[in-house]
């Protein structure tokens, strides 16, 4: 089987092995049209969303939700997806996706991207689709709530709904881009999820489905193939319209019934698809998945027939249970992981349900490949332990209270909750609890039903779930994804199990109790600066210490708290300019815990608090990030976690070894595909060899010295320069106190951070007019394209301004004419590189995912665009499209904590945030066609620019060009 056999859209949400796959939980079979789920169940819904239908069938849930304010989105659902493609029909719903944005009765093809971007909603962020295996969903994200924006908005849905031309001319032309897609999708990663997938779903129809499609039948569709499915599937009946946003709920109802209200198909529709076919039950299978730059996963499993089953109390109660025994499990691979000496990198249980085929309990674990069946054995031998031994109630009591605190946490925010947003956001929580039959409640019902169910989540109960979902655990099946061949898998796996079978389990040893170490660090600190900023509503306060402390109180995350400590000079005062050391040093501060606690330790401390950290530093930063969340009445143990860090950092070498084990089981996988090349390769060679940034060799980051990376860490977080960003929902006041107690109260700091000219001298190479061509070991027919222009460095705000626009500019003509005109390229991707921190440093570049042989006709594409943008060939319509979602983004943007610690957590020390937050309205407002013309001018220089192109090991140079450089 061709491997672009077994693609699909990886957007679709339906191939995640660890339990993404599932079509819900426990979900009911629709294909009877029940009503919704809420109606049906003791589960109490959501009183703030309103449910419905129209008289044609068409249902809709619409909730007011003013975060942002003046801002609405809009979901329109279908109930078909690749389920419900018939033979030789493969991939036509997600074809049929795109071709949404190619032409109606009323928009002609080009025009709803354009229209759209005038109206101020940005491509691919604003204006997206996705297909699975049972929906297509159409998205629209609205700037504001103005007649005309919300009019066409919802003319736009409709004419989706039923008025596609899905004209033959424009089904050719789009027919390259679905291919572009399918060879993007075609990963290392993708693949094995699918092997997964065809393995634990064998005799279902799973892989033969997945949304993506075939190429063959992308090659062979033809309009009346798309007019049936679209005829027979896109019925009111079997529409789901959401709204969400800053308008009353009987407005959006208004819209719904005009905008959907007379829409009729006189043809009978199909029958809704919605889980796969009944996977085989296979006790003992043995599988695997085999490629040479595969991590080593071991895949430990049990089937049983899918059962359909309502959303109710009995139904959570059931998936609850086994989800807290599930966590129980991974808590202990996560502990075995981090043993020194263990095989096992990495561990995980779960259920999953493979789009209603079949339900597992699943362990996958991993380490190094010579160690796949040792990790084998530890896997058996610990899911055995917990059937014969059963937990401790140390171990409940901390699931409980870390799932305590997450649903406190949710329902503190739950009028806080964005209404689109990358993560988290209300609306598309709304389609998926009525795609899985789920009844979408109140966070603080959530939190109500889970404490009133406390008494039951007893041991025994666990326990007795967990055997239930282990039930035939000695003949589970197991998949191995290897990178090379596994000769006689089955009898090695037979022999493996077979001793570790033999070999007695023991219960694990009790947890001690422990108290955190660090809750007094002296007396409390002395205020020698107070202001308050009254145009921007901060307030500053500078400690006798040094330490810095900048402070925005905002309710647009209820209840809750963000701190950003900047600590140190960061990577800029590394002894030597070393990738590897940087990681490993990386490591130590993330995974070394404190001198008192291990990172397993502080973990198990604070769970049920609600608390969670990252510890990070990149290449670029001039500090390390101390960064915690919590609820705001738990800020005092998360300043005593992160003040920890700046006194008695652990840094312990087990961790560093660790850290090495997994980067020596990684390193061989990162050329599987171009973009790990790329990471490798093309950040040191736009920076001139600049050896801290992309990487070197395996050696080189396991030969990192722990004495160079533990001091310089030590020393960097116990006397370098610290400045503390606070902002959330609490009283400024108290901050200050609980600052003061803490940060405010270690030894004295330096007041500013280190001059480290060296390491902000960036330089860009010089341009070449072949492309640097490094190779990757993937699929033959994958290449990536990239080119990168010097720009202005990032020192003037107003330049990093100009330069977005610059880069929404370039991103859209790049989808004009790679995209839609050539099909060359499915998401051709721009960005920029402005940093004040590099003086006389900046790129901009574009990037393609293209095929080999079509890399020199790209190339001159892009070139020929990019001259033409140079030469200022660009109209007012095009600068306006380009500017306006920008402009519109102005107002809802600010309302985010996220935008508000950029603005101070440097506030008074080199950072430009406030000044930058101070000018940004006018500085964008501000921006003409011949600003922009002016800087295209400079940039676009072809001859001054950087061509990189990424290969597979198995082609010929593209388009049989000897000129070409070899980079690698």
């Amino acid at each position: 089987m061709s491997p672009l056999r077994l693609l699909a859209l990886s957007v679709s949400s339906g191939l995640a092995f660890a339990g993404a796959a599932c079509a819900s939980d426990d979900a009911p079979h629709a294909a009877e049209r029940p009503g919704f789920a809420h109606e049906h169940s003791d589960l109490t819904a959501d009183p703030r969303i309103q449910y419905g239908e129209l008289d044609n069938g068409v249902r809709y849930a619409v909730m007011e939700n003013d975060d942002p304010t003046g801002t609405l989105s809009i979901r329109l659902r279908i109930a078909a997806g690749s389920l419900s493609e018939a033979d030789g029909d493969e991939g036509l719903a997600h074809y049929l996706e795109h071709m949404a944005f190619n032409g109606s009765e009323n928009v002609p093809e080009g025009e709803m991207v354009k229209m759209l971007e005038r109206l101020g909603l940005a491509f691919g962020a604003d204006t997206n689709a996705h297909v699975s295996f049972d929906e297509t969903v159409y998205k629209l994200n609205l700037p504001n709530t103005d007649d005309e924006v919300v009019d066409a908005a919802f003319m736009l849905m409709r004419e989706t709904a039923s008025n596609l031309t899905l004209a033959p001319d424009s089904i050719e032309r789009e027919r390259g881009v679905i291919v572009s897609e399918m060879r993007s999708r075609n990963t290392l990663g993708f693949r094995q999820q699918v092997a997964n997938m065809a393995f634990f779903g064998e005799g279902s129809n799973l892989t033969d489905r997945l949304p993506i499609g075939t190429i063959e039948s992308i090659e062979a569709a033809r309009s009346e193939q798309f007019r049936d499915f679209y005829e027979t599937h896109y019925h009111p009946e079997r529409a789901f319209v959401v709204v969400v946003g800053d308008m009353p709920a009987d407005a959006m109802v208004a819209h719904i019934e005009e905008a959907f209200g007379d829409w009729r198909i006189d043809r009978e529709p199909a029958a809704i698809r919605r889980f796969a076919e009944p996977a085989e039950l296979r006790p003992d299978a043995t599988g695997q998945f085999v490629d040479p730059d595969s991590m080593s996963n071991v895949a430990f499993a049990v089937q049983r027939p899918f059962q359909t089953r309502p959303d109710t109390t009995a139904t959570r109660l059931r998936s609850t249970r086994y989800a807290i025994a599930n966590r129980i499990l991974t808590q202990r691979f996560i502990e075995l992981s981090q043993e020194p000496g263990s095989p096992l990198q990495r561990g995980s249980a779960s259920r999953t349900v493979l789009q209603g085929a079949v339900e597992l309990g699943v362990v996958n674990a991993g380490g190094a490949h010579e160690d796949r069946f040792a990790v084998l054995a530890i896997v058996e031998q610990e899911v055995r332990r917990a059937l014969e031994h059963g937990f401790s109630q140390v171990e409940l009591d901390r699931v409980l209270a870390s799932e305590r605190a997450r649903l406190e946490r949710r329902a503190e925010a739950a009028d806080s909750v964005q209404t689109h947003a990358r993560f988290g956001s209300m609306i598309d929580a709304i389609v998926s609890s009525y795609d899985n039959n789920r009844v979408r409640q109140h966070p603080v019902d959530q939190l109500d039903w889970f404490n009133a169910q406390q008494d039951t989540f007893t041991l025994p109960a666990i326990e007795a779930a967990f055997a239930e979902l282990w039930a035939g655990h000695s003949d589970a099946l197991v998949f191995i994804s290897t990178n090379e061949e596994i000769e006689d898998l089955e009898t090695r796996v037979a022999e493996t199990l077979a001793q570790s079978r033999a070999t007695p389990v023991e219960a694990p040893a009790a947890d001690e109790a422990q108290v955190f170490a660090y809750t007094d660090f002296g007396a409390p600190g002395e205020i020698v600066e107070d202001v308050v900023l009254e145009d921007v509503g901060v307030r500053t306060v500078r400690f006798a210490n040094n330490v810095r402390l900048n402070i925005k109180q905002t309710d647009y995350s209820e209840g809750q708290v963000q701190v950003y400590a900047q600590v140190g000079d960061g990577p800029l005062s590394l002894p030597v300019k070393d990738e590897g050391l940087r990681r490993l040093a990386l490591n130590l501060l993330s995974r070394g815990g404190l001198e008192a606690h291990t990172s397993l330790e502080i973990t198990d401390l604070h769970a049920g608090t609600g608390i969670g950290t990252r510890l990070f530093f990149d290449r670029d930063t001039d500090h390390i990030m101390l960064n915690g969340s919590a609820s705001a009445d738990r800020l005092e143990p998360l300043l005593n976690l992160l003040t920890a860090y700046t006194v008695a950092p652990g840094v312990r070498e087990e961790a560093g070894e660790r850290y090495k084990d997994r980067i020596s089981a990684w390193y061989p996988t990162h050329d599987s595909g171009p973009i790990g090349v790329i990471s490798r390769e093309v950040p040191r060679l736009i920076r001139s060899g600049d050896p801290r940034y992309g990487f070197d060799d395996l050696d080189n980051f396991i030969n990192a010295d722990h004495e160079t990376a533990s001091r310089w860490l030590v020393d960097e977080l116990t006397r370098g320069a610290i400045e503390i960003g606070v902002v959330g929902d609490i009283d400024p006041d108290t901050v200050i106190t609980q600052v003061a107690r803490t940060f405010g109260a270690v030894e004295e700091r330096p007041l500013d951070r280190g001059a480290y000219p060296d390491m902000t001298a960036l330089q860009f190479p010089a341009g070449a007019s072949e492309p640097h061509v490094f190779r990757h070991s993937g699929e033959a027919n994958q290449a990536v394209l990239r080119v990168y222009w010097p720009a202005p460095d990032g020192v003037d705000p107003q330049t990093r301004r100009e330069m977005r626009a610059l880069r929404s500019l370039l991103r859209a003509r790049m989808v004009e004419e790679i995209r839609e005109r050539s099909g060359a390229a499915y998401s051709p991707g721009a960005g920029y590189f402005s940093d004040a921190g590099f003086p006389g440093y900046g790129y901009i570049f574009v990037t393609l995912d293209i095929t080999p042989e079509t890399a020199p006709s790209v190339l001159a594409d892009v070139e020929a665009t990019t001259a033409a943008l140079q030469a200022g060939d660009f109209d007012e319509d095009a600068f306006q499209r380009a500017m306006t979602p920008l402009l519109e983004d102005l107002e809802t943007s600010t309302e985010s904590n996220g935008y508000w610690m950029n603005v101070i957590a440097d506030a008074q020390s080199a950072g430009d945030g406030l000044e930058a937050h101070r000018t940004r309205e006018a500085g964008y407002r501000s921006i003409t066609i011949g600003d922009l013309r002016a800087l295209a001018a400079e940039v676009f220089d072809n001859e001054a620019a950087v061509r990189v192109l990424v290969l597979p090991e198995t082609s010929a140079e593209a388009g049989g060009d000897d000129g070409a450089e070899e980079a690698r």
